[in-house]
C-alpha cells in the first residue's frame, strides 16, 4: 500500500524470500537460526516510509513492532496543551520499537516519525504467536521476550519521566514569565511619572546624577520582589562569585579595550568640529550642565556614580532583566534578543538626560550586555561599568557632548 509522506509509509512490500537483515534480532536470540530463519522469511513484513513519514501514531491500537533495518526515527510525545509534539528520542538502524505489541494489543504511547529514507521489518503479536505455537522451546522464548520488554519499559518510563519534568520545567518558566511581565509593566508605567517630575529636577539643579540613584533603588525593589517570587536561586540573577578572578581580569581587559577606541572617538569628535575643548578634561569643574552645583557636589557625584549608580543599573538591567529574558526565550540565538530588549530599558532611563546621551547609552551597553552574557556574574560588568563611566564623565567628559 502506499500512503502520502506526513501520513505514513510510502510501500509496503510483503515478502516470502530471504531478507538480508541488518538489525539485532535480539528481542528472539532463544530462536536457533532455522527458527530465525523461518520467523523472518514467512512471518515478516518490509516497508519503506519517506522522510516526515508517519509510521506508527500515539493512541492507535498495536497490532506489531518494527525492527530498523536502515535509516532513522525519531520518538514524538503528544504536547496537549500546545497541540504539538515534544521529541523524546531517535532510534537508528539495529534498533526496535512497539515490542509490546506481540502480547498486548493495547494502545500506542508516542508516535514515531521517519528522519531520513527508511526501511523497517514488521511483525504481528497474531503471526508471532502463530509462528511460537508450533516451537518446542516456547517457554524460553517468552523468558527472553519478557526480559527485553522489561527493559524497554524500564526506559520507556525514564522517557516520559523526563517528559513530564520538562513539561513541569516549562510550567514554573510561564509562571515566571507572567510575574516577571507584571512587575516590568508596573515598572514602566512608574517611569513614565518619574520622567516628567525628574526632568523639572534636572533642569532646576542642573544634574541627574542625585536623582537616578533614587530611580534604581526603586526598580531594585521590583527586582527584590521578583527574586522572592520566582523559584530561582540567586545566582540566575547573576549574583554568584565561581569565577570572580576570572571574570574581574577578563573586565579590565575588555573595559580598557573599550575606553581607547571611546577616547580615540571623543578625539576624533574634537578635531572634526568647532568646539576646541580638549580631549581629555582633568578639572572636576564644569561638571552640571548650568553650572549650579561645586566641586564639593561634583566629588559627591563621583562617589554615587562609581559606588552606587553604576552597580544597581547593571543589577537591574542584566541581571533582573536580561539573564530572565535569556533563560525564558531559551533558544541560544535569541540571546541577542534578551541583550537588545534589556538594552533598550538601559538606554530608556538615559532619557533622563537627553534623548542623545539615551542613544549613546544604547550603543556602551551592547558592550556591557555581552560582557555579561559571556560571564553570567555581575561583578565583571559592574567593574566595567565603573571604569568606563569614570573615564566618560569625569575624564572624557562626554556629557557636553551628549547633554544639551
Amino acid at each position: 500500500m502506499t500512503k502520502t509522506p506526513n501520513s505514513g509509509y510510502t510501500s509496503v512490500i510483503p515478502t516470502k524470500v530471504r531478507m538480508t537483515m541488518q538489525f539485532n534480532i535480539s528481542l528472539f536470540s532463544g530462536l536457533s537460526q532455522s527458527q530465525l530463519s523461518d520467523l523472518i522469511e514467512k512471518y515478516m513484513k518490509k516497508i519503506v516510509v519517506s522522510p516526515g513519514g508517519i509510521v506508527i501514531r500515539e493512541g492507535e491500537i498495536s497490532d506489531c513492532v518494527f525492527f530498523i533495518n536502515s535509516g532513522r526515527v525519531e520518538i514524538l510525545k503528544k504536547n496537549s496543551t500546545r497541540n504539538d509534539y515534544i521529541k523524546l528520542q531517535e532510534m537508528k538502524s539495529g534498533e526496535s520499537f512497539g515490542e509490546i505489541a506481540i502480547i498486548n494489543q493495547g494502545q500506542r504511547t508516542a508516535t514515531v516519525r521517519a528522519i531520513e529514507n527508511t526501511e523497517l521489518y514488521t511483525l504481528s503479536g497474531k503471526n508471532f504467536l502463530d509462528f511460537i505455537f508450533h516451537q518446542k522451546n516456547a517457554i524460553e522464548i517468552y523468558k527472553n521476550i519478557a526480559s527485553v520488554l522489561g527493559k524497554r519499559l524500564n526506559d520507556t518510563n525514564a522517557l516520559v519521566l523526563s517528559y513530564y519534568e520538562r513539561e513541569l520545567l516549562q510550567s514554573e518558566a510561564r509562571n515566571a514569565l507572567g510575574i516577571f511581565l507584571i512587575s516590568s509593566l508596573f515598572a514602566m508605567a512608574l517611569f513614565a511619572f518619574i520622567l516628567i517630575i525628574a526632568g523639572r529636577l534636572i533642569q532646576y539643579y542642573g544634574t541627574g546624577v542625585f536623582i537616578s540613584p533614587v530611580i534604581l533603588l526603586l526598580y531594585s525593589g521590583f527586582l527584590t520582589v521578583n527574586i522572592k517570587l520566582l523559584p530561582y536561586p540567586k545566582s540566575f540573577y547573576g549574583f554568584t562569585l565561581d569565577k570572580w578572578k576570572t571574570e574581574l581580569s577578563d573586565s579590565i581587559y575588555y573595559s580598557f579595550l573599550c575606553i581607547i577606541l571611546l577616547t580615540i572617538l571623543k578625539w576624533l569628535f574634537v578635531w572634526l568640529s568647532s568646539n576646541h575643548e580638549p580631549v581629555f578634561v582633568y578639572s572636576l569643574s564644569g561638571f552640571s550642565i548650568n553650572n549650579k552645583i561645586t566641586e564639593i557636589q561634583v566629588i559627591s557625584m563621583l562617589f554615587i556614580y562609581v559606588f552606587i549608580s553604576s552597580p544597581l543599573q547593571e543589577i537591574i538591567v542584566r541581571g533582573g532583566l536580561q539573564g530572565p529574558l535569556q533563560f525564558m526565550l531559551g533558544v541560544e540565538y535569541n540571546k541577542w534578543w534578551s541583550i537588545l530588549a534589556a538594552n533598550m530599558v538601559f538606554s530608556m532611563v538615559h532619557l533622563l538626560f537627553s534623548i542623545r546621551l539615551a542613544i549613546a547609552a544604547f550603543f556602551i551597553g551592547l558592550f556591557w550586555g555581552w560582557l555579561y552574557s559571556k560571564q553570567r556574574g555581575l561583578l565583571g560588568v559592574i567593574v566595567s561599568h565603573m571604569l568606563i563611566g569614570f573615564w566618560l564623565l569625569f575624564v572624557l567628559r562626554v556629557q557636553t557632548i551628549f547633554i544639551n
